[in-house]
C-alpha cells in the first residue's frame, strides 16, 4: 500500500495501522479509513506555498529529502 501523501510505501505496525517511514503519515484502514498527517508536512506545505523557497533554500529541500516527503510524485 502506498502513502496518501509521499507515495512511499507503507509499513504495518498492527492490525488496520500503516506508517510511512519517509513522511510520517499515519493510515487506519478499519471501518473508518483515517490518515493522519503529520504538522510538520502541512506547515512545509503552507511554506512552500507562499512562495518563499529561494533557490538556496529550495536546493536543500530537495537535498534533505523535503520535497520528496511533502508532495505526491506528480507534485514534486
Amino acid at each position: 500500500m502506498s502513502c496518501p501523501t509521499c507515495s512511499h510505501t507503507l509499513q504495518c505496525i498492527g492490525g488496520f495501522t500503516w506508517w510511512c517511514p519517509r513522511c510520517g503519515t499515519i493510515v487506519q484502514r478499519d471501518i473508518l479509513k483515517t490518515t493522519y498527517v503529520p504538522k510538520l508536512v502541512s506547515r512545509c506545505r503552507e511554506f512552500q506555498a507562499k512562495d518563499l523557497l529561494t533557490a538556496h533554500i529550495s536546493d536543500h529541500w530537495k537535498i534533505l529529502g523535503i520535497r520528496e516527503s511533502i508532495n505526491l510524485p506528480e507534485a514534486r
